[in-house]
């Protein structure tokens, strides 16, 4: 006979069980610095049978976390990370980019938008790209990491863009989420090939005709102005001095 109001150790072990919180994904935030990005990705159906291929060719029971911000690899049980989908593709549910995200997507359903570091070259966590709102949050800390709903924040609301479950970047819509696998490759060139022919610099590699072709343009460029318009880009005659007494010597302003 167990005596009334004393707990056994079977029953404290189920509630110790019971109350035991799920493991989260453990991310560095030193130096990480968030963006969207487009990435083809693996969800669904897609996802689950990829990850039984790797896990056959395994030796051991679990499956390393695809990627993590922080310096080292941390192994996780695989039913911790990775759901098995039997009923098709869900929406809400996570994607997987960690060996695809060089690729480019090649539909809906691998055409994700994923939390991206440059510096790492990390992208997590992602969904397919309809899934993510565009709305504002409370607060945005110095990685580009948001907060939908923070009662303790009073002041103005910051752009943002959040994922079903719920982690949010900073994200003005102004321009377009970079695509990953163009990035990765190393991207196309930073330069406008329209600019650099207009501006006359195209096909240029000597960097004193360079300069010399920008102060042609310069010049070209101030002569199409008013003299009112000239005086407000001019540099007065106190900014002049001491720009050029930097070093010690006397300069002629008047001559």
């Amino acid at each position: 006979m167990v005596q009334a109001g004393v707990k056994t150790q079977d029953d404290s072990a189920s509630a110790e069980e019971a109350a035991a919180p799920k493991r989260k994904r453990s991310v560095n935030l030193h130096g990480a610095f968030f963006e969207p990005g487009y990435a083809r990705c693996l969800c669904g159906k897609t996802s689950s049978e990829m990850d039984e291929m790797s896990l056959e060719r395994s030796d051991s029971g679990k499956t390393k976390k695809p990627f993590s911000l922080e310096d080292e690899e941390v192994e996780w049980d695989e039913n911790d990370y990775y759901t098995e989908t039997t009923t098709g593709l869900n929406l809400m549910e996570e994607c997987k980019s960690e060996r695809t995200k060089l690729d480019e997507p090649t539909g809906y359903d691998d055409h994700c938008i994923c939390a991206f570091d440059r510096n790492t070259h990390d992208a997590w966590p992602c969904f397919l790209k309809d899934t993510w709102e565009s709305t504002e949050c409370d607060t945005c800390n110095e990685h580009a990491f948001c907060t939908k709903d923070n009662k303790t924040s009073k002041g103005h609301k910051s752009p943002c863009l959040c994922a079903p479950s719920r982690f949010c970047v900073a994200y003005n819509g102004k321009t377009p989420p970079i695509e990953i696998w163009t990035y990765l490759k190393g991207g196309p060139p930073t330069e406008d090939p329209n600019f650099l022919e207009a501006m006359g610099f195209q096909g240029m590699t000597d960097e004193v005709a360079i300069v010399t072709k920008a102060k042609e343009n310069i010049m070209f460029a101030m002569a199409t102005l008013s003299m009112e318009d000239r005086e407000k880009l001019s540099t007065t005659k106190r900014e002049l001095v001491q720009k050029c007494s930097f070093n010690g010597k006397a300069c002629d302003i008047d001559a």
